[in-house]
């Protein structure tokens, strides 16, 4: 599996992923609120914005939700 993760300054969507997803899902994290984006109940795409930055992890196999938190309890 291969993650793609990015980091910038502003609140804009930066993954550059233009897809439609029909599971649009949203986590309440500890300092942030994450959407997730899939398909099937596995999530590929998570957004989230926290301290003037905006972030996008990208995975290469979906997830389900259990897991994402798993994963974005150890980004820093």
């Amino acid at each position: 599996m291969t993650a793609l993760l990015r980091k910038s300054q502003g609140t804009e969507d930066n993954s550059g992923d233009f897809n439609r997803y029909p599971d649009v899902e949203t986590l309440t994290m500890a300092d942030a609120d994450v959407t997730l984006k899939g398909a099937d109940g596995r999530f590929t795409l998570a957004l989230w914005q926290k301290d003037g930055f905006s972030y996008s992890l990208n995975l290469s196999q979906g997830q389900n939700i259990e897991s994402w938190v798993e994963i974005l309890c150890s980004v820093k």
